[in-house]
């Protein structure tokens, strides 16, 4: 088992490329579970895709989804087969798959695009623009995700944000 971390800039122009190249190295990687989040600096994105601490608050940034990304720290070995919460891009692999429905998820129109990368490996990317992330308006849409995703969302109850 090994974890990858990626953190660099992101080119809005160059998103359909960008993701595709995720997508691409995801599924070389055999990657059982992952998220593409925005952050408005690098220190932040930095935090976010090492985990380990208690994640600033920041527009965009409910306490529910701190709790969710706090989650998939303390519930790391679970990460494989349940989602601590979605983010602006969620993978979902083997496990995870074999647990829902992606063809419904797909045509529920909750989420902007659905990518099959593998029949091991999955992409969800909830809205076009990766800074919708960084707003306030974005929270409606992660519930909608959690909706959607609700067979494979980790129980969170012993997660606080102290």
């Amino acid at each position: 088992r090994f974890n990858s971390h990626l953190v660099f800039p992101l080119v809005v122009d160059e998103i359909e490329t960008t993701v595709a190249s995720l997508c691409e190295l995801a599924g070389a990687l055999d990657t059982g579970a992952g998220f593409v989040a925005a952050e408005p600096s690098y220190p932040l994105a930095q935090d976010a895709a090492l985990g380990g601490a208690l994640p600033k608050s920041r527009i965009g940034l409910s306490d529910q989804r701190r709790r969710e990304r706090r989650g998939r720290d303390w519930h790391q070995w679970q990460r494989h087969d349940e989602l601590a919460g979605p983010e602006w891009g969620t993978f979902l692999g083997a496990e995870h798959l074999a647990r829902i429905d992606l063809a419904s998820i797909g045509a529920s129109g909750t989420f902007e695009r659905v990518i099959l990368v593998s029949p091991r490996l999955a992409f969800l990317q909830l809205t076009k623009n990766p800074a919708d992330d960084l707003s306030e308006d974005f929270e409606p849409k992660l519930q909608r995700a959690r909706r959607a995703l609700a067979p494979i969302m980790m129980d969170l109850g012993d997660v606080n944000l102290e």
